[in-house]
């Protein structure tokens, strides 16, 4: 799992791989990282990035549980590492690997939208790509640019709020990918997880009132309190591992 909250923003690279690694994070999909691509504009380009993180984090569900009822957790994949000297493709748990790539999407939507912080509902999805490659970047048009100290899980009431609704949104993708007795029932278990997740309403929130507050992040923020991006494997990622642990040992009591 650990491979997989990782790859989203790796895709089986170096850290040190740095083309490799700016031809990911500058694709023109970033719905791995629940970011606005470039052609969502405007306030439907909201709308339509969390729609786009919606399917991904769909799809990755569904290749984690396979077509069956149950969930084959012996099913394994080949995906590329990056080793210490050399990237190899390693036999993985299916399961463990894509519902990791699921839980950066749906963590990252924490870290990379603006929400109301009495009810998370998303005011604003943050733009990566649009903001590093155009000089014609229109905040209005593109949405706000992604902030690196949103990654952050300390340092703010709001940060630790955001990892607080980070860490029951990932709860919930679990138990329903885990505890559900049918696959139809594991789809409309999941839809609505991702339903509660990625509630939108921009009504009454703007640059001019910090998008309703959630705007007040620590931009100052030291490096060794940015603990909460996947590519560090911060404490959102350990506790992934730790829920699947404990669901893989409650399958084989069971």
């Amino acid at each position: 799992m650990m491979i997989g909250v990782r790859d989203n923003d790796l895709e089986g690279h170096s850290l040190t791989d740095l083309p490799e690694l700016a031809a990911v994070h500058g694709a023109a999909d970033q719905s791995a990282h629940c970011l606005r691509s470039a052609d969502q504009d405007f306030e439907g380009g909201d709308a339509s990035a969390l729609i786009a993180c919606r399917t991904f984090i769909q799809l990755e569900v569904a290749k984690a549980t396979g077509a069956g009822d149950v969930p084959d957790l012996e099913a394994t994949e080949d995906v590329m590492v990056s080793m210490r000297y050399q990237r190899q493709r390693v036999r993985l748990s299916r399961y463990a690997f894509h519902m990791g790539r699921a839980m950066h999407a749906l963590q990252d939507s924490y870290s990379h939208s603006f929400r109301r912080t009495d009810d998370e509902h998303v005011v604003s999805v943050l733009n990566y790509i649009d903001a590093i490659i155009t000089v014609t970047f229109n905040e209005k048009r593109d949405g706000h640019p992604h902030l690196s100290a949103m990654d952050s899980c300390t340092g703010s009431s709001l940060a630790e709020q955001r990892a607080s609704f980070a860490q029951a949104a990932s709860v919930r993708l679990l138990d329903a990918a885990a505890n559900s007795t049918s696959e139809a029932e594991r789809r409309l278990a999941v839809d609505a997880v991702l339903d509660e997740s990625f509630r939108y309403d921009a009504a009454g929130c703007n640059e001019g009132n910090g998008f309703c507050g959630s705007l007040a992040v620590p931009l100052n923020t030291p490096p060794e309190n940015q603990g909460c991006s996947s590519v560090a494997s911060g404490p959102l990622a350990l506790f992934g591992v730790a829920m699947l642990l404990r669901r893989f040992k409650a399958n084989a009591r069971g």
